[in-house]
């Protein structure tokens, strides 16, 4: 009689250690695809919300340039003035002025937006307490703010400030006084200054014509004999010395220095449409302005956004509807 023996078979020692070798593989592979997926989508949602949120801000921005009658830059780029008119509801208009402004606020960098019916102060000044303000945007990298000049005509030609001497021989009378070459005012190069230096009643007779020297980004604008035009004009003595605008040009910017060497007369340096640059506080002031004529009034933004290690950026150029200075 034979007998049949059945043969059992199973997985060895070897074979077990290798399969769980490749289970522990497989389900490596799956949790890091997890996570992978969780991270991107992560990732993704704050690369979204950023976008949106640096977007939504730049546009917000770029509405108000586009509707401004003037804006102002700071020297550190940090920050920008925009003037515009509001419409009220009875009629009228009232004059806005408007400030997005990159600020330190509980560790992070933010762009806070200001509001105030008059001229709100620029960097490295903070706003008075008359001016609200709010944050706009939190996790903020850059902010970066200039104008580009992109005008054939010099500043010179588009300078367009203007004085009013509002005490003197005429009390009670207001006469206002293009500041540019023309009947009351002379261009001196800085070389021309100095050799010709503002002395009460010290005659530079005739007028002296403009000569630019090694520096023509430099020069000063002198007012003669204001107080009394056209009366006084034919007997100008030219000393210069009741009214002097140093003017230094940069790339994108021009800073005016107000000088005045008598105390006759009072005086108030107006934009074009009457807006005080400059009110008469005595002594020397020093004020940085963009200037802009039809074919130059272009500000130009930057704004990155950043949260952890998702950062997102975004540029826009934006153009006024109209120009002031």
């Amino acid at each position: 009689m034979r007998y049949l023996h059945s043969r059992t078979t199973g997985f060895t020692i070897a074979e077990l250690l290798i399969a769980m070798a490749l289970m522990a593989l497989l389900l490596s592979a799956i949790a890091y695809g997890m996570y992978s997926a969780e991270t991107s989508s992560d990732y993704n949602t704050r690369k979204s919300e950023l976008v949106t949120r640096a977007r939504g801000v730049l546009d917000r921005i770029a509405s108000d340039v586009w509707r401004a009658d003037a804006t102002l830059t700071s020297a550190d780029h940090s920050a920008v003035n925009i003037m515009f008119a509001r419409r009220l509801p009875g009629g009228g208009e009232e004059t806005v002025w408007r400030q997005y402004r990159k600020e330190q606020v509980g560790g992070q960098w933010v762009i806070k937006v200001y509001e105030d019916d008059s001229p709100i102060a620029l960097p490295p000044a903070t706003p008075s307490s008359s001016a609200t303000g709010a944050v706009l945007t939190p996790n903020v990298k850059t902010f970066d703010v200039w104008s580009e000049i992109t005008s054939s005509r010099t500043i010179t030609e588009t300078l367009s400030c203007r004085i009013t001497a509002t005490i003197g021989p005429n009390v009670g009378n207001t006469f206002t006084i293009p500041m540019e070459e023309g009947p009351y005012v002379m261009k001196l190069s800085q070389t021309q200054y100095n050799d010709r230096p503002p002395v009460e009643c010290v005659d530079y007779v005739p007028r002296p014509e403009y000569e630019p020297d090694d520096n023509p980004n430099v020069y000063w604008l002198c007012m003669e004999d204001a107080q009394a035009p056209p009366v006084a004009l034919p007997n100008a003595d030219w000393d210069h010395n009741d009214f002097m605008l140093k003017v230094t040009e940069g790339a994108h910017q021009v800073q005016m220095e107000v000088h005045w060497g008598t105390a006759a007369y009072d005086r108030d340096v107006m934009g074009p449409d009457g807006e005080l640059l400059y009110g008469d506080l005595g002594g020397t002031h020093t004020y940085t302005y963009v200037p802009y004529c039809a074919d130059s009034d272009k500000v130009r933004i930057e704004l990155e956004l950043q949260n952890g290690n998702v950062e997102t950026g975004a540029t826009i150029t934006a153009t006024q509807r109209k120009s002031l200075f």
